[in-house]
């Protein structure tokens, strides 16, 4: 199946392993006060591929729908398999850096990369 993505007021169609890595990064991060750059593979509704660099983060808006009836999606393609797979790397490489919490007054603490906000 295919996602659209909504980011910065426009839309693009990724896979949904690529649409999960990127939820999951983006809330990460997020959690974090960070922010990063990373590069997906998009689908075009002519069926043509691209290539889309996003920052993803704290403060920065995405979302996801299910895009039934925009593309074809070719189950399991590796190029898509590789993406997220580099996503979710990243994703594992964040549980070893401390979670930071902003309270109201806009003071940091730092918290285990395990603890729930």
């Amino acid at each position: 199946m295919v996602q659209r993505m909504v980011y910065a007021g426009g839309e693009f169609l990724v896979a949904d392993v690529i649409a999960d890595a990127l939820l999951d990064y983006a809330l990460q991060l997020a959690k974090r006060a960070f922010v990063d750059v990373v590069d997906v593979r998009t689908r075009r509704e002519d069926g043509t591929f691209g290539r889309l660099r996003l920052l993803l983060g704290d403060g920065i808006a995405l979302a996801s729908e299910s895009a039934w009836d925009a593309v074809p999606d070719p189950q399991g393609d590796p190029d898509d398999a590789a993406s997220a797979a580099l996503i979710r790397r990243r994703v594992a490489a964040l549980g070893r850096s401390p979670v930071i919490r902003l309270d109201g007054d806009g003071h940091v603490d730092l918290m285990s990369a395990y603890d729930d906000l």
